[in-house]
């Protein structure tokens, strides 16, 4: 089982994606104050984003062949639930549209409406 981040139906993950990474990090450690580490336990040596000593996120470099061609600059919002797989049902039946199934690493979905 994995432990869940943050309280059950609140946000608890945001992954900033974008075509430039050290310009977004120098950006928001600006603007915000946000520090911004690589993540030398993660395998994929992602860019972790911490306040106040809290990781809050992820940076996503878009020139990695994991995402479409084109793909735009974005921020990916993750929520806690308690049944990701209802969630989703109960999601896409109101108007959602699944845009990345679930998938184990957490179990994790994306949708929007």
């Amino acid at each position: 089982m994995t432990a869940r981040l943050g309280s059950l139906n609140e946000f608890c993950w945001m992954d900033l994606k974008t075509h430039h990474p050290p310009d977004t990090a120098a950006f928001f450690s600006a603007a915000l104050g946000w520090r911004f580490a690589v993540d030398e336990e993660d395998w994929r040596r992602a860019v972790k984003i911490a306040v106040d000593g809290h990781r809050i996120g992820s940076v996503s470099d878009l020139a990695s062949p994991v995402y479409p061609s084109g793909s735009p600059a974005h921020i990916a919002f993750y929520l806690s639930v308690d049944d990701v797989d209802s969630r989703v049902e109960t999601a896409t039946a109101n108007g959602a549209r699944l845009v990345v199934p679930p998938f184990d690493a957490g179990i994790r979905a994306v949708s929007r409406r």
